[in-house]
């Protein structure tokens, strides 16, 4: 039942938890879960970070493209990943919108909502945000501690430096983490010289480096707007070139020449993206994607397009 008297779930100045979460036992006084700050008037230090911190430039989705003409080419990224993870978010932003606008692109790719295709890609947005370089704010991290000797496990991103202001160099990351669950979040600038060594991404990359390698490999070849070649590393990303153990006998394998009751099975040595649960997933919308920009950016040599 809501209470009538007081506004429930209500936070204040950037808190994000209410007022009383927390109780310091040894204090005797109540205070917010979040940050466990005692005193009610003063604002989160875990969620919020001083106005010179906060630079829209160390924000993921604020820094994306809105459209492939907006994407900057593939010279001007020093990382392979982070373009591969810019033309993917400019290939969704333009999707969503043409897919709105543009009745011939609705009635072609119509069956895929763009809701629909953002969700199954999602897992491979993670994907190449977690093998960048780059850090972006809000993002899960692991903290080293020289004092403590130990990794951190409760780390996250609050700012990333973009300017040469404030005498900190440009790529410096602000992080907030927790050292033990009864202290206040501690926070702390890292340089760029020193983010190997005390920083790391808390996201798993889940696919092999190779199989990474080739989806970059694809975002570029869309960029320049050679989609049949882009379409030949996509057969090699899900089917590979792994070879089908089609030569044996059924006299080698059951020892007669009979076939065996049950069948058998022939493998491959090595198996494809869409042999995985999450390839399974974002796969066949990354070939949608791959189709939706040969249609809404054509090549002048439609040698170079792929197959119908």
């Amino acid at each position: 039942m809501q209470s009538s008297l007081y506004k429930e779930n209500t936070f204040e100045l950037g808190h994000s938890e209410v007022w009383g979460s927390w109780y310091d036992a040894s204090a005797e006084r109540w205070g917010y879960a979040c940050c466990r700050e005692l005193q009610r008037s003063k604002r989160c230090a875990a969620n919020a970070a001083p106005a010179q911190d906060l630079e829209e430039g160390g924000d993921l989705e604020a820094g994306a493209p809105t459209c492939l003409d907006d994407l900057q080419p593939r010279s001007s990224f020093a990382e392979a990943d982070l373009f591969a993870l810019r033309w993917l978010q400019a290939v969704l932003r333009e999707y969503r919108r043409q897919h709105q606008l543009d009745t011939a692109c609705a009635s072609r790719f119509g069956r895929s909502q763009p809701e629909e295709v953002e969700r199954s890609l999602a897992t491979l947005l993670q994907t190449l945000q977690a093998s960048c370089q780059s850090f972006w704010k809000g993002e899960e991290v692991h903290v080293w501690s020289v004092g403590h000797n130990k990794w951190f496990k409760t780390g996250r991103v609050v700012a990333v430096r973009q300017t040469e202001e404030g005498g900190r160099a440009v790529g410096s990351v602000l992080v907030t983490f927790v050292e033990t669950a009864d202290s206040k979040p501690s926070r702390k600038w890292v340089s760029p010289a020193n983010i190997p060594s005390v920083l790391r991404k808390a996201a798993e990359v889940k696919i092999s480096r190779d199989d990474l390698d080739k989806i970059v490999r694809i975002a570029e070849l869309c960029a320049e707007r050679e989609y049949h070649a882009a379409s030949q590393v996509y057969l090699e990303l899900t089917v590979g070139h792994g070879r089908w153990h089609g030569d044996l006998s059924v006299k080698g394998i059951t020892g007669c020449a009979k076939a065996p009751r049950n069948g058998f099975r022939v493998k491959k040595d090595s198996n494809g993206l869409l042999e995985s649960t999450d390839g399974m997933q974002y796969m066949p919308c990354l070939k949608r994607l791959m189709a939706f920009c040969q249609f809404a950016h054509p090549n002048a040599d439609v040698s170079k397009h792929m197959p119908e």
